[in-house]
């Protein structure tokens, strides 16, 4: 997981000139579990390699 703004999104993902979608329940599941991953790196409790705190921080910041 890596945090993101739409200034760093170039373009759709494409495959074979087709938009590449999610479906709703995934698109849940996934925003869920960055919910979940955050809440824990909040806390102190490191579940990933990068600090994603201080990147959400900065990416915020320049917002």
């Amino acid at each position: 997981m890596f945090p993101i703004t739409q200034q760093y999104i170039e373009e759709k993902y494409q495959v074979k000139n087709n938009d590449v979608t999610i479906s709703m329940p995934l698109q849940k599941e996934i925003i869920e579990k960055a919910e979940s991953v955050l809440r824990l790196e909040t806390k102190g409790i490191h579940v990933s390699f990068s600090n994603l705190i201080n990147f959400r921080k900065e990416l915020l910041d320049n917002l």
